[in-house]
């Protein structure tokens, strides 16, 4: 070591050195990073994961070293631990000439934490940020070290790969954001598509399901390459899985559609005819239940991408610029498409209740009513 109080010292990467001297109760160390920002080091009993570790946190904005448990991935599970947990002894913080060193020292073994080893093998973890604030590292790493002989293994985690979330993001808009609506509006318009909308409604919603279901795959298969995040261990996640199921019910729902009576469009004087005109009770259930849940689903997608970019950012998987865009992609096309239908249906709902007093009177057809074009 080049600090006469060490034994031994360690580069954990280009920017980020380790100091210790461990006895047969303690260890002392001390982490020496080149730049202004928070420092952490802990030990991992999980392979060097980050969930589930026990570090110690040196905040400069607080002027604080306390022991911190990792809970979750993002910011939010970095947890203080309780005060009777806070043992640490000797704590140092201090920033001179654009470098940052925290050193503390610590029992080797303290009831309901992880055990250290001060004569063998260790895991420990390590990170830093960008800044004095917590936030999202800017580096983080793993390391096993044998504290009495220094010789050192660095633990090789696979990260969640950016390229992939922004794809998997990209497919989630694209699908509930765009092609969903597209294939709203091609059933709303149905009078201008003439008989060919129902292939447009379906494939446009065929084509959307198949990009949710693709998008999910590959976060599924990304999850299981990648160390340390789990299936459904976190809120984006789950109401995730839930709306991706609820799309492909839709799908599978629109299989079940009972005819129309009559079947042939060419035989309705007008969208407010198609509109009103008595169905069966199938039909109308079937009707009632399909656009519930064919509406329900695009907000529902939107919420979605909402929580997965705040996610994204959070763990650093996506910069805050792209977050933002993704969701601006996302919002935008909806937030058109609700402006139009609300406004078709306004102008369709008075069409359709002139229709109703026009039949009633016996007086259908005489051009208050939409037409074909």
């Amino acid at each position: 070591s080049d600090l006469v109080d060490f034994d031994f010292q360690l580069s954990l990467d280009s920017d980020l050195d380790m100091y210790w001297t461990a006895d047969n109760t303690t260890l002392t160390a001390l982490l020496r990073y080149q730049g202004t920002a928070w420092v952490a080091l802990g030990v991992s009993d999980s392979g060097g994961l980050m969930v589930g570790s026990e570090v110690v946190l040196g905040l400069p904005n607080d002027g604080t070293v306390l022991k911190y448990d990792l809970t979750e991935r993002s910011a939010s599970g970095v947890e203080e631990a309780p005060t009777v947990r806070q043992t640490l002894n000797g704590t140092v913080l201090v920033q001179s000439g654009g470098v940052t060193t925290m050193q503390f020292s610590k029992l080797l073994e303290e009831s309901g934490e992880i055990a250290i080893d001060g004569r063998g093998e260790n895991t420990f973890v390590y990170a830093y940020g960008s800044g004095n604030s917590l936030a999202v590292h800017e580096g983080r790493g793993a390391v096993v070290v044998d504290l009495l002989t220094c010789v050192s293994t660095s633990v090789d985690l696979q990260s969640i790969r950016e390229g992939a979330v922004l794809l998997h993001g990209g497919l989630m808009v694209l699908g509930f954001s765009w092609l969903m609506p597209a294939g709203v509006m091609a059933a709303v318009f149905k009078f201008f598509l003439g008989n060919s909308w129902i292939r447009w409604h379906a494939t446009l919603q065929v084509i959307a399901v198949v990009c949710v279901v693709a998008g999910l795959i590959l976060m599924v298969l990304e999850v299981d390459r990648a160390d340390g995040p789990e299936h459904l261990d976190n809120s984006h996640a789950r109401f995730g899985a839930y709306v991706a199921a609820g799309a492909v019910l839709q799908v599978l729902v629109a299989q079940c559609r009972p005819a129309r009576n009559p079947r042939d469009l060419e035989s309705y004087e007008g969208d407010a005819d198609w509109t009103c005109r008595e169905q069966s009770l199938a039909r109308r259930i079937f009707q009632w239940f399909h656009k519930l849940l064919g509406f329900s689903l695009i907000p529902a997608g939107v919420l979605a991408v909402r929580l997965g970019a705040t996610l994204a950012e959070d763990n650093g998987y996506m910069s805050n610029a792209r977050a933002r865009t993704m969701w601006y992609l996302s919002v935008g096309p909806v937030a058109v498409f609700l402006v139009i239908i609300l406004l078709y249906r306004v102008v369709a709902f008075c069409y359709c209740r002139r229709a109703r007093e026009q039949r009633h009177d016996g007086t259908m057809g005489s051009g208050l009513e939409m037409r074909k074009p």
